[in-house]
């Protein structure tokens, strides 16, 4: 990076407003529509029962390391055309990019190693911004490349990295917590999983539930643009507002058991989990058949699949992300 490019300009399209929200928002927007995420369908399927394959020999695994957190991440960035064997490094600066940004409270020594992190992923995204400039693919990196350019979007090397990586990283941070949430909470209650287990078509309910009671996104910043009055509390204007999304999930106009993990919930809209109106997740579309199609193929090919003794869910510590500080084992068979 150059002095010029501060990473607090790396912003996305959560910390941006019109009229420059809804622009880079139309860009990302046709870059998604030219690539239908509905075609790729198989090819996630096939990734899903690829890593199965290489696990169900076994007859037990770590959940997340073994299974929720490989399907994702090579989704989107076979998706985007960004090289699969650079996955594992990805996904380690993807998580410098939410601990400098998301986390909170850091030591010291986790704030210089974040923010190495950062700034080498800012320099990697670069390099394949750069690359696809000079010679496009027929890939979803090249169509964002092409389309920004095209429309004189006005964003910098900075802000460009911002929107590329909020797409990898709400692209497979979010979905992996959420396939990790919603298998735990199925296989904490045996009849919902054997109920997925009779009619797969059954994961679309279990991902909407999962993203109602497990919000992988917690909650979101925003600034109050005049004195405002919420509930008797008068917010000024440039005051800074956390809403809560998770809460939002829970309250008992959107569902009456709202605290209570059932596929079988008929809640009311809107759910908060992907966000709503101008800010709602861009990748929607592509998290719902990711985490579907990760549950339907679990269904079909390990319906013994259960909870080993003592597992358990925490959570790393987070203002905006809820996500799994663990792994949890999981059985289908006689190996331990």
């Amino acid at each position: 990076m150059t002095k010029g490019d501060p990473i607090d300009r790396a912003r996305s399209l959560l910390d941006s407003d019109p009229p420059h929200h809804t622009e880079v928002r139309r860009v990302i927007n046709e870059a998604f529509k030219g690539r239908e995420v509905r075609k790729i369908e198989p090819d996630i399927r096939a990734l899903a029962n690829e890593i199965i394959d290489d696990i169900e020999p076994l007859g037990f695994a770590d959940f997340i390391a073994d299974y929720a957190a490989k399907l994702p991440l090579r989704v989107i960035l076979r998706y985007l055309g960004i090289p699969e064997a650079d996955a594992d490094q990805i996904h380690a600066w993807s998580g410098c990019l939410l601990a400098v940004r998301w986390a909170g409270s850091l030591t010291d020594e986790e704030w210089i190693k974040a923010a190495r992190g950062y700034v080498e992923y800012q320099q990697y995204v670069a390099a394949l911004v750069a690359a696809r400039r000079a010679s496009p693919r027929d890939d979803l990196l090249s169509d964002l490349v092409r389309l920004a350019d095209d429309a004189d979007v006005r964003m910098d090397r900075a802000e460009m990295f911002g929107q590329i990586a909020a797409l990898i990283s709400a692209g497979h941070e979010t979905s992996i917590s959420l396939i990790a949430f919603c298998v735990f909470h199925l296989l904490s209650d045996r009849r919902q999983w054997e109920e997925l287990c009779a009619d797969p078509r059954l994961a679309a309910a279990a991902v909407k539930e999962g993203m109602r009671y497990e919000s992988p996104a917690v909650s979101t910043w925003r600034v109050a643009r005049e004195d405002t009055e919420l509930s008797g509390v008068t917010v000024p204007a440039g005051g800074k507002v956390l809403v809560l999304i998770a809460s939002a999930n829970r309250d008992r106009s959107i569902c009456e058991h709202a605290d209570t993990f059932d596929i079988a919930h008929k809640t009311v809209e809107p759910n908060l989990g992907f966000g709503w109106g101008p800010h709602l997740c861009v990748g929607a579309t592509l998290a719902r058949v990711d985490v579907e199609v990760a549950l339907q193929v679990l269904a079909e090919r390990l319906p013994g699949l259960r909870l080993a003794p003592g597992a358990r869910i925490t959570f790393r510590p987070g203002i905006t992300v809820r996500m799994p500080a663990n792994d949890f084992r999981v059985e289908w068979g006689a190996g331990k």
